[in-house]
């Protein structure tokens, strides 16, 4: 009987430990050899992500493809955005979700052209407090998210 106790109880442990270091693994990490401008599958699995960049996963547009969906990539709804022009203001605005299909072609980026890469109107999205509202996001993520969005 103490033979099957301590089996039990090492088992047990067992299991807490893996899932305690499952539960503390980031999501999507990187592809191992794969420079983070061409890790497409990290890109697409950041793009799904509900939690990888320290955004509320219960909230409104708590992932890239919430907005961006479907076989166009928008919702092709108007939604309320906070942006900074290039007069360093902050005002709120109503946009169309624009198409990701065409991202290689859309250069600037943003509906007024604010941006210059993928990675930095990304990085607007993830981080906006009316958008994604994320926390933190790295170089190597957004560099992910661009090859995978560069792909579609």
């Amino acid at each position: 009987m103490k033979t099957q106790t301590l089996v039990l109880l090492a088992f047990l442990l067992t299991m807490s430990v893996s899932a305690n270091a499952a539960a503390q693994q980031p999501p999507c990490p990187p592809t191992p050899g794969v420079p983070a401008v061409q890790d497409i599958a990290r890109g697409r699995c950041l793009f799904h992500s509900t939690r990888a960049f320290g955004q509320d996963p219960g909230g409104p547009y708590a992932s890239c493809a919430i907005c961006h969906y479907g076989q166009d990539k928008t919702d092709h709804g108007v939604h309320l955005l906070q942006i900074t022009n290039r007069a360093g203001q902050t005002i709120e605005v109503l946009r169309k979700t624009p198409s990701l299909l065409k991202a290689t072609e859309d250069f600037p980026y943003g509906a007024d052209g604010r941006f210059d890469s993928v990675q930095d109107a990304a990085r607007a999205a993830i981080l906006s407090p009316v958008e994604m509202r994320g926390t933190s996001i790295s170089a190597d993520q957004l560099d992910a998210l661009a090859a995978f969005i560069l792909a579609l």
